[in-house]
């Protein structure tokens, strides 16, 4: 539960404090939140219910593992290597959103998701109505060109360098599967990942140091967020203007 309660942004618990419930209430970003929640860990208890002895159990681990790997928190009480395909397509997928903007949990964030997806549906609205008016709104208020001009490129910058990561450790012969997540975790922070060497049983111990010292950077990358980091390490900015 508290894994689940430090996954949601904490501008809405100061809401909360001064008694602004009505604007916790219209968050469109937490209601997702909760809905993706949910939906996680019933498709979770479907897919394992045959892996323990009753439902309530199934339900418990479900709900913890969903958890721990939405909120990026890095702990496991089950070894979900051993889970069906499907039930370890559904944790891949909560390591790649994390939780909410503002919130302790990494990931790419469910707000840049948001207005991702919502920009790319005003895009194809316009195809269809070149000269309509439109605009990408959260909370019923107008989101800024700038605001999902660099969610866009916040993504397009997180999957080059997770593709670039998973290529560069297959020089450690790893499985396709290994190295994906491997970097996928480690960019997220999330700390597991899946096939038998980096699992929730497993280590990153059997690394090369080019690939220990390339996911340290990813890690990093994943806390400090991306743009900063860049920014840190462009040449730009340590020229004398």
């Amino acid at each position: 539960v508290f894994m689940m309660l430090f996954g949601v942004n904490f501008n809405l618990y100061f809401f909360l404090l001064m008694r602004r419930g009505k604007e916790v209430l219209k968050n469109e970003e937490l209601r997702l939140y909760l809905i993706i929640s949910v939906t996680a860990v019933i498709l979770l208890t479907i897919s394992i219910r045959n892996f323990y002895d009753s439902f309530g159990e199934t339900v418990r681990v479900s709900f913890f593992q969903a958890m721990t790997v939405s909120s990026t928190a890095g702990f496991s009480t089950a070894d979900f290597e051993l889970w069906p395909s499907f039930a370890k397509g559904v944790l891949v997928l909560l390591m790649i959103v994390g939780g909410c903007g503002g919130s302790t949990a990494g990931g790419l964030k469910l707000s840049r998701v948001m207005i991702l997806v919502k920009g790319v549906f005003r895009d194809i609205r316009k195809l269809v109505r070149p000269k309509a008016v439109e605009v990408v709104r959260m909370d019923g208020e107008a989101i800024p060109e700038e605001t999902v001009k660099n969610a866009k490129n916040y993504i397009v910058i997180y999957l080059c360098i997770l593709v670039g990561t998973a290529f560069a450790l297959t020089v450690d012969n790893f499985d396709l599967e290994t190295n994906v997540t491997a970097a996928l975790t480690c960019l997220n922070n999330v700390g597991p990942g899946l096939g038998k060497v980096i699992g929730p049983t497993g280590n990153f111990a059997g690394f090369s140091y080019f690939s220990k010292i390339l996911l340290t950077i990813d890690m990093l990358i994943g806390r400090l967020e991306l743009l900063p980091m860049i920014v840190l390490f462009s040449p730009e900015t340590w020229k004398k203007h």
